[in-house]
């Protein structure tokens, strides 16, 4: 299995409506992602239209997957074709970053996203600006809280009740945050982009391109 770069979109479970999962996934076709399968086990002989209804329940039932409990038992997830990268991975995670939360992870191969050849954190710029217009496109899409970026081990997302207080965003190397808490974030650290629907764009100056 190869390491992932994670691009992750940040919901509040308060806002789970009856047709949540299907609005996330008309939000990723409009912003370039198209539907190939489902991904791993069950969900690789499902529908579009099944995985959404499967995952609409779930996260309606505020469901987890326990420690004993099939992976076919959760949430299923899907793969995309998407301009530039080989493949795009999609899973819901339930009560994260923290209970009463919810996220949307897209995963992309980490070697199209980084450079080894490079000196210091070695992003690949073209794979980065794609990722960070697909990352404005989807963030018009009210429910998102924000959108947060890693590599394969680095921490899990800032909660909105954290970030809001000024704790730092997970930008690694960007990250989408609301206009109202971009002042609590210390704008020293970021290339700063506002962006439409009351968003701001940071891109970690420290990484290199």
């Amino acid at each position: 299995m190869p390491a992932y770069f994670s691009l992750d979109m940040e919901f509040n479970r308060y806002e789970v409506d009856f047709d949540t999962v299907k609005q996330i996934e008309e939000r990723l076709e409009r912003a370039g992602l198209v539907f190939r399968s489902g991904y791993w086990g069950k969900a690789e002989q499902r529908s579009r239209e099944e995985i959404i209804l499967h995952n609409q329940t779930l996260l309606e039932e505020d469901f987890m997957l326990g420690f004993e409990q099939h992976h076919d038992e959760g949430y299923w997830q899907s793969e995309y074709d998407c301009d530039g990268f080989s493949s795009v991975r999609g899973y819901f995670m339930n009560n994260y970053p923290i209970k009463g939360e919810f996220s949307f992870i897209l995963l992309v191969v980490e070697d199209e996203v980084l450079d080894w050849d490079s000196e210091g954190t070695p992003y690949r710029k073209d794979a980065i600006e794609r990722l960070r217009e697909l990352a404005k496109k989807l963030w018009e899409m009210p429910q998102i809280r924000s959108i947060q970026t890693g590599l394969e081990g680095d921490d899990s997302i800032t909660p909105e009740s954290e970030y809001r207080e000024g704790a730092p965003i997970a930008a690694h190397p960007f990250a989408i945050i609301s206009e109202r808490y971009f002042t609590k974030q210390d704008e020293s650290l970021y290339e700063a982009e506002h962006i439409p629907f009351g968003g701001v764009l940071l891109t970690d100056k420290k990484a290199r391109f």
